[in-house]
């Protein structure tokens, strides 16, 4: 829809992008063809395996990262509509670091679950953590079957802090 593709690695021969078809085909190296952008799980496997999905952004800061920042609480803007697994959650990881190219050096991870579908979607409202450094990246992963989620415009509680 937004007309933007991301990389990865498949093991496939042949690609026929659209046309006759509404989704991508593709031929495998194991002589089978598959339906892209179809479902969440690997089709190629009995039962189905998951498919391992994520998305991490670049280093975020403050100004141009002349202060430490200190976050407390990430509101998550992430849906699993169209999910099949009972229960769907994704992983969430903020990193920080202390200057550009460094290493992070600090880091936490939070499931979001979704918690109830009826009247509207809800998941975990808020997630606490605690996490200082110059930057930080925002990181989101899941690896179960079922799970299909969309990422909105998450938040996260930040307030400049100073060296200890």
């Amino acid at each position: 829809m937004e007309k933007v593709w991301y990389y990865g690695n498949l093991a496939r021969t042949a690609w026929l992008d659209r046309g006759i078809f509404t989704l991508p085909l593709a031929a495998g190296t194991d002589h089978y063809n598959y339906n892209h952008e179809f479902g969440f799980d690997d089709g190629s496997t009995v039962p189905p395996a998951a498919i391992s999905a994520n998305i991490e952004s670049s280093q975020i800061d403050i100004g141009d990262g002349d202060q430490f920042i200190f976050m407390s609480r990430l509101i998550p803007d992430l849906t699993f509509v169209d999910s099949s697994a009972e229960s769907p959650s994704a992983n969430v990881t903020l990193q920080a670091r202390n200057y550009p190219g460094g290493l992070y050096l600090q880091s936490q991870s939070k499931a979001v679950t979704r918690t109830a579908t009826v009247p509207i979607e809800q998941w975990t409202e808020q997630v606490n953590l605690r996490l200082r450094g110059r930057a930080f990246s925002f990181k989101l992963e899941s690896t179960a079957t079922g799970v299909g989620w969309r990422l909105g415009s998450p938040r996260v509680d930040i307030r400049p802090d100073g060296r200890r």
